[in-house]
């Protein structure tokens, strides 16, 4: 649908729900503004109930001057919204200039208005329109931009894992299940495994503190706890294996996550070339097989190696291996 007809509807239903307003919801609105006209100089903050119909009647006002409103991307907040997947009580909320006129957040009053939802919100009286050029300035936002204004917190850190987890799956040929450039159902994603995220990030930290030019980067650490915490590993049992890779410590010489340590160290660069996806392949394999073999032969540390070209499923606990089978 060509992008004009995309903004024609929206507004033609965000107008459609300004009009649905109260003498209640107008006095509302007009209270608002007042109050930011007497907090010039001396901007206040308070949490309000911003309804569908308040948030249409100070979009059709803020959109009078702000000409680089992206319609699409107010259709895909309204999409997170009617999900059910936007968070009340968020730190990103709107502002009032000291005239009473909106100073941002426009996008989000329009999704607000479209979904029909209300959400409790931090508002701003009483902002100096000299800021105006460095808040809400059209930067188109990306998915953990939106999940971000939606309450999750280190967004940007959990995208990045879940990325590294999508990478994985994909390598290991499982279904991803999420459409790339599809921004509510990836915003959907980050909320939905928040928590397991939160955890990748902090086994990440954990994994570095008192260790000197760690093995593996932080962020990487994060990436490889979050596949293993997605498929079902035992907590103790990611802390556990990133600190004995970061301590180069292991059970013995043979021990497939040693087997793994040396060939993933002999092919760094500058000596060589391995991507880090690839590693955690590699790793991923050694794990499995440490689950049923503390000691590997040539045979064993050939398998562990192919799992630099070809992912093995992350599962916990692994599958047995096939009846009769020897290294």
């Amino acid at each position: 649908m060509p992008r004009e007809n995309i903004a024609d509807q929206l507004v033609a239903k965000i107008v459609s729900v300004s009009e649905q307003a109260t003498d209640k919801d107008r006095e509302l609105v007009a209270e608002w503004k007042a109050k930011a006209v007497a907090s010039a100089g001396n901007p206040v903050q308070a949490w309000v109930d911003m309804t569908p119909v308040c948030a249409a009647l100070l979009f059709i006002e803020a959109n009078q001057y702000n000409r680089d409103w992206d319609a699409p991307y107010t259709g895909r907040i309204a999409s997170v919204m009617l999900a059910g997947y936007w968070r009340n009580h968020s730190p990103q909320g709107y502002s009032l200039f000291n005239d009473g006129t909106p100073a941002d957040g426009r996008h989000r009053l329009g999704g607000q208005a479209v979904s029909g939802i209300t959400v409790i919100v931090s508002m701003t009286f009483g902002v100096d329109k000299e800021i105006a050029g460095v808040i809400d300035n059209g930067k188109i936002r990306k998915p953990p931009d939106i999940a971000a204004l939606a309450g999750v917190a280190d967004a940007d850190d959990k995208m990045a894992v879940l990325n590294g987890i999508w990478t994985y799956e994909k390598k290991a040929k499982m279904p991803v299940g999420v459409i790339k450039g599809n921004t509510p159902e990836i915003v959907r994603e980050i909320q939905d495994n928040d928590a397991l995220l939160t955890r990748a990030l902090e086994i990440g930290r954990l994994s570095i503190q008192d260790i000197s030019g760690a093995w593996i980067k932080e962020k990487d650490a994060a990436k490889l706890a979050g596949v293993l915490l997605k498929h079902g590993w035992p907590e103790d049992q990611v802390i556990d294996t990133l600190d004995s890779l970061q301590r180069a410590e292991f059970p013995g010489d043979n021990h497939p996550l040693a087997v793994a340590y040396r060939y993933i160290s002999d092919h760094r660069k500058p000596l060589d070339v391995i991507e880090k996806e690839n590693e955690r392949g590699v790793l991923v394999k050694a794990l499995l097989m440490s689950l049923t073999r503390q000691t590997v032969t040539p045979r064993g540390k050939a398998e562990i190696v192919m799992g630099e070209k070809h992912a093995p499923v992350p599962t916990y606990p692994a599958p047995p291996p096939p009846r009769g089978f020897a290294d």
